[in-house]
């Protein structure tokens, strides 16, 4: 056999190995996504160890006025209830990977333990919610002297926000891996098209107002902080950095109404009373943040030509973004008016129209499968390989 031959043949052999490897051996496995748990949850502590130690200097400092101290001990305090969830995720964590080496065995211990995660991340998120207004207000009242704790608490806050985010999202991804909820997904009843088609519209302007407020947040930062500047120019800056939270608070509660709805949308007409009211809160929500929007905007136009050459570009950023947000709430307020019409008619007629027969819906199929490349094509590759080093051989 020939050298070209023996390359051929060795060709062939790397097509066969390869497709023998199933794609889901890329996922990761429930231990691994465990232990990626156990490492946030370890930086979590870590975090709300910085956080201890930065705020005692505050609430520690007898020079400072007893109003001051009393904010920097909240703080303070509130980095033992952090830390105490991080070693309840941490303790989880722990028993996890002893369950996870079996999940069949041990479905129902693993979801329980799930359940507890949840509650630990869910608890922390409002404790940390709770005391934004406070952590941001350390930054602009503490004397030169201490600017540097409260700024540094400040930073690891919202270290630790982002820090739980993580693990909340590694959470989901280890559901995702075991299939938990995926039964009872599957058996839900289906959201009719356009019900979920206004659902998916709300959600995403929801998302990007998400993403606005957290932009509107970090601009106004490099203005609120900035001790170089005025005192009047920062008090400002906070003003409008504070009212972000309210913004990213409006499209939290918006997209929880989003799930909420979809979970009671399988059954309109036995849950339409519900709908109703998610509907009618979520409003509620939408018209606060119109509000707070429109009550910002003399601030607004007032930083712009308040601030020296050097935040110009902060300023004109956030002057961007904010009215970014008064067009996105405008666009929920829009979507939602469509989401309950869709509730009143949740099948339309182009819906109903556009159903396919179920001969024709399989013959689609069919030849959806007949025309999408795969491992048939891998076989014919191959095949046509054999039939050259066979000719060769002759």
């Amino acid at each position: 056999m020939n050298l070209g031959m023996k390359s051929i043949l060795l060709a062939i052999l790397m097509i066969m190995l390869a497709c023998s490897f199933p794609v889901s051996a890329q996922e990761e496995s429930p231990a691994a996504i465990v232990a990626e748990i156990g490492e946030h949850a370890e930086e979590l502590s870590t975090v709300a160890g910085n956080i201890h130690d930065e705020t005692e200097m505050i609430a520690d400092d007898e020079s400072l006025d007893e109003a001051l101290r009393a904010k920097g001990e909240e703080v303070h305090l509130s980095s033992h209830d952090i830390d105490h969830c991080a070693q309840e995720l941490l303790r989880s964590v722990e028993t996890l990977n002893g369950l996870v080496a079996d999940p069949e065995a041990n479905m129902d211990a693993i979801e329980a333990e799930i359940a507890d995660m949840k509650e630990h991340i869910e608890e922390c998120e409002g404790i940390m919610e709770s005391k934004g207004d406070i952590v941001h207000a350390l930054g602009s009242e503490v004397p030169e002297t201490h600017a540097e704790y409260a700024d540094n608490t400040h930073d690891y806050y919202h270290e630790a926000e982002a820090v739980l985010r993580g693990i909340d999202s590694h959470v989901g991804e280890l559901e995702e891996s075991l299939g938990i909820g995926t039964a009872s997904a599957a058996s839900a009843a289906p959201v009719s098209g356009n019900v979920a088609a206004a659902l998916d519209e709300v959600e995403e302007n929801a998302n990007e107002l998400l993403d606005y407020a957290g932009k509107i947040h970090d601009e106004t930062e490099y203005i609120a902080d900035d001790e170089a500047l005025s005192e009047d120019i920062r008090a400002v800056g906070e003003e409008i950095h504070l009212s972000s939270h309210d913004i990213e608070h409006c499209a939290k509660e918006v997209l929880e109404h989003v799930e909420n709805i979809r979970g009671l949308a399988g059954d309109v007409e036995a849950n339409k009373a519900a709908i109703d009211e998610e509907i009618g809160e979520m409003n509620e929500h939408l018209e606060e943040c119109a509000g707070i929007i429109e009550s910002k905007h003399d601030k607004l136009h007032e930083l712009t030509g308040m601030v020296p050459e050097t935040h110009a570009e902060y300023a004109d950023n956030t002057h961007d973004y904010y009215h970014e947000t008064e067009y996105i709430v405008a666009d929920i307020k829009e979507n939602v008016g469509e989401l309950q019409e869709a509730i009143e008619n949740p099948t339309s007629e182009a819906e109903a129209k556009a159903a396919p027969e179920p001969e024709a819906e399989a013959a689609a199929e069919e030849e959806s499968g007949n025309s999408a490349p795969g491992f048939g094509l891998v076989l014919a590759v191959a095949g046509m390989l054999c039939t050259v080093f066979f000719a060769r051989r002759k």
